[in-house]
């Protein structure tokens, strides 16, 4: 009687067993780290830019002109040469346009692009230095102590998550060569594993054990020769 062999099961990449991860750090953490920042801020930017549609399109004349602060809104009219509306409006693209550029790009970045890093590090930056415009900005222009603190904070956090995101980032680009290099060895792996030739069923092979022998049928028997019992 054979012995029961187990099937055969081609080779698994190393870095999806358990054993493969114990005491190791998986260089795609930074990135995914780095990707989720961005989908936050991204998010957030939606938001902001949100908020500035809905007040451009709410806001008419007369609720202007009652506003307590319609002298200085008027004069920010005069210096910016363009309505409160068209500025909201102008606001709200300048929102919606980088938060669309920081999701789109954070999938490039969960997947450990090195290209997607850098584009990425390039746009934080230009969003730190819009904010620390409008921080320089909000602090000259002044008005009530309330609205500067508030808007302050505002760009405060703002700033602290590009900073945030900044080392991130790097870390992430730091770690985009190891990365690369285990996707290439998971491919070299996964086309090895494709080439490997499938499992012989013979004695001594892969498989269930020795398949039963095959019996074929007994032939049937011939009609007794008639010539030869005519010639008797």
């Amino acid at each position: 009687m054979s012995q029961y062999q187990q099937p055969y099961q081609p080779p698994q990449p190393p870095y999806f067993s358990n054993d493969f991860y114990a005491g190791y750090s998986d260089p795609r953490s930074p990135a995914r780290r780095a990707a989720i920042l961005m989908f936050v801020i991204g998010a957030l930017m939606l938001c902001c830019g949100g908020f500035f549609a809905l007040f451009g399109a709410i806001l008419t004349p007369e609720m202007l002109a009652g506003s307590p602060q319609a002298a200085q809104l008027q004069e920010i009219e005069s210096q910016l040469g363009v309505s409160i509306k068209v500025f909201a409006f102008v606001m709200a693209g300048v929102m919606f346009v980088p938060a669309l550029l920081f999701i789109g790009l954070g999938f490039w970045v969960r997947r450990g692009s090195a290209a997607a890093a850098i584009v990425s590090l390039v746009l934080t930056g230009l969003t730190v230095l819009f904010l620390l415009f409008n921080l320089v900005g909000s602090l000259v222009r002044g008005g009530p102590g309330a609205n500067v603190v508030l808007g302050v904070c505002m760009i405060g956090i703002a700033l602290a998550l590009c900073s945030l995101l900044i080392a991130w980032l790097i870390g992430a680009l730091r770690a985009a060569p190891q990365v690369a290099a285990m996707q290439q060895q998971y491919q070299m792996q996964y086309w090895q594993s494709q080439q490997t030739p499938p499992p012989s069923y013979g004695a001594g092979g892969y498989g269930y054990g020795t398949p039963a022998p095959q019996f074929s049928p007994p032939p049937s028997p011939q009609p007794p020769n008639q010539g030869s019992s005519e010639n008797s």
